[in-house]
């Protein structure tokens, strides 16, 4: 069985993103990030990704125009941090797209 362990904790984050542009769109890894109330930033975890799965983990995939997909991303985050404070930040790395979005959650 595969172990693998957070520098801090796991934070999985479930989403579903649309293109509305008219070419397709890449979501690349370099291009998501949660930054917190005090500056600290977040990057994505492979070794998360690579415990849970990678068919449903967005980052790598590419979106044709006019589709929604679903599925998450993973982000190793310090044990203390409150999901309520953070904010997903993602981008494309050629400048054609952008979102900043504040995470919702029951939890923390």
């Amino acid at each position: 069985m595969l172990k693998t362990r957070a520098q801090g904790e796991f934070l999985v984050v479930h989403l579903a993103v649309r293109n509305e542009l008219d070419t397709p769109v890449s979501l690349e890894a370099q291009g998501f990030a949660l930054t917190d109330d005090e500056g600290n930033t977040y990057l994505l975890s492979d070794r998360g990704a690579f415990a849970l799965g990678w068919d449903d983990y967005l980052a790598g995939k590419t979106l044709s125009p006019g589709h929604t997909m679903h599925g998450y991303l993973v982000f190793d985050v310090a044990p203390a941090v409150r999901t309520r404070d953070l904010t997903l930040l993602a981008y494309g790395l050629g400048g054609d797209w952008a979102a900043e979005v504040p995470l919702v959650s029951a939890g923390r």
